[in-house]
């Protein structure tokens, strides 16, 4: 398993961090035999349920009216938190 920045992300943007799976056969992460199954049939199907549930994500956001004015003001505040002064954020930026 490896790591990411996902939780600092999720802290500035609204984010989606969906954990897909595809069979690997028993073989240990990082290695050649583990590397040989990402180009099977199980691994592509893997990649479309994931953007197919990105996708669905995206448009249940897109047809509730309030997540898009709730949340990115939100997450543009948080921003200004976190780093103050970067130019679009603070709205003094001329």
């Amino acid at each position: 398993m490896a790591s990411t920045d996902m939780g600092n992300v999720s802290q500035l943007v609204p984010s989606i961090h969906p954990l897909l799976g595809y069979d690997v056969g028993g073989a240990a992460h990082h290695t050649a035999e583990f590397a040989a199954y990402g180009s099977s049939a199980s691994a592509d199907r893997a990649v479309l349920d994931g953007a197919f549930g990105l996708t669905a994500a995206a448009g249940a956001a897109a047809r509730d009216p309030g997540s898009g004015h709730s949340c990115w003001p939100a997450a543009r505040a948080k921003e200004e938190q976190v780093k103050p002064g970067i130019a679009g954020t603070s709205g003094t930026e001329t």
